[in-house]
């Protein structure tokens, strides 16, 4: 009897142990960083025209109905937008810029669900309306006009 519990507390270690490796295995989906430029390619941030509190995020939730989304400048002066890409499907966003005049600007993004072992999401397209964009390596250059 002893033997028997001794095994079945192994086994139970054992599986515990393998489903916190699985739980701790999550790969988050790559970030959404976003340079503002004016169309010379000068940085909006850096030089002091656009600040954080000018950049502002809406995530469509239809309905008429929208959520603020976090946005954090980094230490080379880009936009960071925080929990973009953590779902699966397409999801619309609205961005006001304020500067002397309101500049707005639409961007969908379509991710999905990571096929492996590990659970997690990726960033699959990431699509401008109304704003000149161009993807470089590992963030977004949009000019602000």
């Amino acid at each position: 009897m002893r033997k028997t519990l001794i095994i079945f507390t192994l086994n139970l270690l054992s599986l515990s142990l393998i489903s916190c490796e699985e739980e701790n295995c999550y790969t988050p989906p790559e970030p959404t960083v976003f340079e503002f430029v004016n169309a010379q390619g000068q940085n909006l941030i850096a030089s002091g025209i656009l600040t954080k509190a000018e950049i502002v995020i809406y995530e469509d939730l239809g309905n008429g109905n929208s959520l603020g989304i976090n946005v954090q400048i980094t230490k080379d002066n880009k936009a960071l937008l925080e929990n973009v890409g953590w779902y699966d499907g397409n999801k619309n966003y609205i961005v006001y810029i304020i500067l002397d005049s309101l500049k707005t600007f639409n961007f969908t993004v379509r991710s999905s669900k990571i096929k492996n072992s590990c659970s997690g999401y990726k960033i699959d397209n990431v699509n401008f309306d109304n704003i000149d964009s161009i993807k470089k390596d590992g963030y977004y250059m949009l000019t602000i006009e």
